[in-house]
C-alpha cells in the first residue's frame, strides 16, 4: 500500500459492530461499544429491521385473512318501504286501464348464508400461497438483520482500523520530533544543510494533516454508526476493540453446505419457486366447477307469495347447493396458465442461478481469508525487516553516509509495513464476517466461536 495512500485514509470496508453501553456521567454520554452489544442494539433499534420485522408481522396477518375465505358468508338484511297501488293496461293501450288496490306498504328482514365447498383447489392453493409469503416476509427479516449486522462490524473495524492508524501516526510524529532534534545538533555542528531540517520539519507537518484527516474521517464513522444504531443525537460514541481480532475463526467449516440451507437469499429463490408453482394451480381451478352450499330464512310482510297478496306477516326458508361451471374458462384459462408456466420455469430458473452466485460468493471469501490469513506471517517479517532497514538507515545518516532523502524513505516504510500488519488483521475478521454472511451463518451466534 503506497504511503500517500495510507495518509490520506478514506472509508474502510472493515468489519461490523454492537455497543456496550456505557453511559459516563458527563455533559455529554459516552456509549463504550463493543462488537457484540453493538449487534444487539443494532437488532433492536435499527429502522431497516424495524420496518422488515413489521412487513413479517403483516405476513402473518395475511395468511389469518386468506384463510378465513373457508368461513362462511353471513349476510342480515331488513327492509320497509310503501308502495302504490299496481295500474295495468288493458287491450295494449294507455286508454284503459284497471287499478288493483293492494296492501300499501311492505317490510321484511332475513339471514342468508353461503359456504365455499370447492373451487378447484384455489382456496387451498391462496392459503398455502400465503404461507409461502408470510414464509419470504421472515427471510426477509433474517435477511435485513445479518444485512444490518454486517454493515455495523464493518463501520465498527472501519473506526477500528482509524484507531490503529492514529497510534501508528502518533508515534512516527513522536520518531521524528526525535530525528529533528538529532538534524538540528548536526546542523549546529556544521554537518548538515537547513534544507535537511526543514525536510525533517515538513516530514512532521504531513503526519499532523494526516492526524487531522484521520480524525474527521473516525468522527464521520462513528456518526453513521450513531446513526445505524439510533443513539440519542447528543452521546458521544466509543468504540470497544478489546479482543476483537481474538474472534477470528481458524478451524474448518462446511461453509458451503451450510450456505445451501442458511442462505436467505437462496432460500428465498426457492419459496419463489414454490410460489410460482401455486401460481399455476390456482389458474388451472378456473377449469373446474365452483361449489357451494347455501341457506336462507327470511321474515316478509305480506304474502307475496299469492295475488293479490294475502295480508298476513310470514317466514320462507331454503338450503342447497349450487353450481357454477364457466364454459369460457375451458378457452380463456389456457393463456392463463401457459403464462403461469413460463413464470415458474423462470423461478426454477431463478434458484440454479442463485446457487452459482452464492457458492462463488462462498468459495471467493473462504479463498480470499485463507489468503489473508497465510499473507500474517509474510506481514510480521516485513515489519521487522522495514525495522531493521530504518535502524540501519538511521545510523549511516548520523554518522553522514546516507542521505536525509534515504531515511525519510526508510521511515516511510517502516510506517507502511506497520500498518500493512495491522490492516491485514482487520481486513480478515472483516473477510471473515463477509464469510459468514455469504454463509447465512449470524454474527451474534458465531462471533465468539
Amino acid at each position: 500500500m503506497c504511503l500517500h495512500k495510507l495518509l490520506n485514509l478514506g472509508r474502510f470496508t472493515g468489519a461490523m459492530m454492537v455497543v456496550s453501553v456505557s453511559a459516563v456521567a458527563q455533559e455529554h454520554p459516552v456509549y463504550l461499544l463493543n462488537l457484540d452489544d453493538a449487534l444487539r442494539l443494532a437488532e433492536k433499534n435499527n429502522a431497516k429491521i424495524i420496518r422488515s420485522g413489521i412487513e413479517s408481522e403483516i405476513g402473518e396477518e395475511m395468511v389469518k385473512e386468506t384463510k378465513e375465505q373457508r368461513l362462511p358468508e353471513i349476510d342480515f338484511n331488513s327492509s320497509y318501504a310503501r308502495v302504490s297501488n299496481i295500474t295495468e293496461f288493458t287491450r295494449g293501450n294507455f286508454g284503459n286501464s284497471k287499478i288493483t288496490p293492494i296492501i300499501p306498504q311492505m317490510y321484511g328482514s332475513g339471514l342468508t348464508g353461503s359456504v365455499p365447498l370447492y373451487k378447484g383447489g384455489a382456496i387451498n392453493a391462496a392459503v398455502r400461497k400465503s404461507e409461502i409469503e408470510n414464509k419470504m416476509t421472515q427471510l426477509n427479516y433474517q435477511k435485513t438483520i445479518k444485512d444490518v449486522h454486517l454493515e455495523v462490524a464493518s463501520l465498527y473495524l472501519g473506526v477500528y482500523k482509524l484507531m490503529e492508524t492514529k497510534k501508528l501516526i502518533a508515534e512516527n510524529i513522536e520518531e521524528e520530533k526525535k530525528r529533528v532534534k538529532e538534524v538540528q545538533s548536526l546542523y549546529r555542528n556544521g554537518v548538515v544543510t537547513k534544507n535537511e531540517i526543514l525536510r525533517a520539519e515538513l516530514q512532521i507537518a504531513e503526519r499532523e494533516q494526516a492526524l487531522l484527516a484521520n480524525k474527521k474521517e473516525t468522527d464521520i464513522m462513528l456518526h453513521e454508526i450513531r446513526l445505524m444504531l439510533q443513539l440519542p443525537e447528543e452521546v458521544h460514541v466509543e468504540v470497544d476493540t478489546t479482543r476483537l481480532l481474538s474472534r477470528l475463526m481458524y478451524k474448518e467449516r462446511d461453509y458451503q453446505g451450510i450456505a445451501a440451507t442458511g442462505n436467505e437469499e437462496l432460500l428465498l429463490s426457492r419459496q419463489g419457486e414454490q410460489l410460482q408453482h401455486l401460481n399455476v394451480r390456482v389458474a388451472r381451478s378456473g377449469y373446474y366447477p365452483q361449489i357451494r352450499l347455501f341457506g336462507s330464512y327470511a321474515y316478509k310482510y305480506p304474502n307475496y307469495m299469492f295475488f293479490p297478496p294475502d295480508p298476513y306477516p310470514y317466514t320462507f326458508g331454503q338450503v342447497g347447493i349450487d353450481a357454477v361451471f364457466s364454459i369460457s374458462g375451458l378457452y380463456k384459462n389456457r393463456t392463463k396458465v401457459a403464462t403461469a408456466k413460463k413464470r415458474e420455469e423462470a423461478a426454477r430458473s431463478e434458484v440454479q442461478v442463485k446457487e452459482n452466485e452464492i457458492e462463488e460468493k462462498v468459495f471467493r471469501n473462504y479463498t480470499q481469508y485463507n489468503e489473508l490469513l497465510d499473507r500474517f506471517s509474510v506481514a510480521d517479517k516485513a515489519e521487522e525487516l522495514a525495522a531493521e532497514n530504518y535502524r540501519l538507515v538511521r545510523l549511516q545518516y548520523l554518522n553522514q553516509l546516507s542521505l536525509v532523502t534515504e531515511m525519510i524513505d526508510a521511515d516511510n516504510a517502516l510506517l507502511e509495513a506497520r500498518y500493512n500488519k495491522v490492516a491485514l488483521r482487520i481486513d480478515a475478521a472483516m473477510k471473515y464476517y463477509e464469510l459468514l454472511h455469504a454463509s447465512g451463518i449470524s454474527l451474534t451466534l458465531n462471533n465468539n466461536n
